[in-house]
């Protein structure tokens, strides 16, 4: 176990000054290292490292200004190892969500006080570079070195994009489900809103590729498809509406499955337009507490509100629909001040 306090600076670059300082800078080492993520408690962080063919297994939990560490080096990635979930249960941690892997190729210079590292990450399918110093006596805070690094190559400090997208996975990955006649404004809408307020979203098809043509003839690729998910690894479902899409929707019975499954663990499901039908047909929804597109109640009574929420179930009437059904899926996942911000943000309130 180890106990000591963190003294990392990060600073985000962009592709043409990462290559400028990786030629211009002396590196006395370069390695690539994979860090496996998962969710852990808000004091808490998880992940398996791997490094030159080792594992390293990483707990660590946060106390006042202090960061405890426990490792565990490991034979392979096996988050299931009998140690650490010895150590979770003492530690009294539930069940983990995988967030994704970070890829680090990193170039190492060694100063005498602290490691000025040169990085490229990629992650959740984006790749960005960074400029981190990291002190190898935590107990002092001497950056002199690192303002002069950007000094000299007028680098300033930007936002940190790497954990910016660390947070989105934290706080609730979203998958909306996509087939071809889908209302695309109501996958593309909802998809960039909640992208917009920080949340990780995917676009996941049904179709048996990942080209997707909406009931508009607009033709976009998806960014995975349904067959290859994890399919627990996400806090909301969304099902966008057009009739040619919400009957591809209703018919995949491993969806229906899934659906059902997230309702019964309280996690949010959502549909919007013609796609609360699925919803209604499954009983998963209660007369006047869901809304839908006019002539698809199938034989229930729905609200006249342009979107509904019921517990974990939100709901939306059309294209019309989906800035108000966004709001409250952004609202429930991350609280209505942070949803008010987003839309004073792109000038809807």
């Amino acid at each position: 176990m180890k106990k000591h306090l963190e003294k990392e600076y990060k600073v985000t670059l962009d592709k043409e000054r990462y290559l400028e300082l990786l030629a211009e800078l002396k590196i006395d080492k370069t390695y690539v290292q994979i860090n496996h993520y998962y969710s852990a408690p808000l004091n808490a962080g998880i992940r398996i490292r791997e490094k030159d063919h080792k594992y390293t297994f990483t707990l660590k939990v946060k106390a006042d200004d202090k960061i405890i560490e426990y490792d565990i080096d490991l034979d392979k990635n096996d988050i299931d190892d009998p140690r650490i979930k010895a150590l979770k249960e003492k530690m009294g941690i539930g069940d983990l969500r995988y967030l994704g892997d970070l890829k680090t190729t990193r170039s190492d210079i060694d100063l005498p006080k602290a490691t000025l590292s040169l990085d490229k990450n990629e992650y959740l399918g984006i790749t960005d570079y960074e400029l981190e110093y990291e002190l190898k006596d935590a107990a002092v805070d001497d950056i002199g070195p690192l303002k002069e690094v950007l000094k000299m190559n007028e680098i300033k400090v930007n936002e940190n994009t790497k954990y910016a997208r660390f947070l989105a996975a934290n706080n609730g990955k979203t998958a909306i489900f996509c087939a071809d006649g889908l209302e695309e404004c109501e996958a593309l809408i909802v998809m960039d809103l909640l992208k917009r307020a920080g949340l990780h979203v995917d676009l996941v098809s049904v179709n048996e590729t990942n080209d997707i043509l909406s009931s508009h003839n607009l033709l976009f690729k998806a960014d995975k498809n349904f067959k290859d998910i994890d399919k627990d690894a996400y806090d909301v479902l969304v099902l966008p509406g057009g009739l040619k899409g919400t009957k591809t929707l209703s018919e995949n019975k491993e969806l229906i499955a899934l659906i059902k499954k997230y309702k019964e663990e309280g996690k949010i499901i959502a549909a919007i337009c013609a796609a609360p039908s699925i919803f209604v047909l499954n009983d998963l929804v209660k007369d006047d507490h869901f809304t839908v597109y006019p002539g698809f109640e199938c034989g229930m009574r729905s609200s006249e509100k342009k979107a509904e929420v019921d517990d974990n179930v939100i709901t939306g009437k059309g294209v019309g629909a989906a800035f108000e059904f966004s709001y409250q899926i952004i609202a429930r996942l991350m609280g209505e001040d942070k949803a008010t911000e987003v839309f004073k943000e792109i000038q809807y309130i």
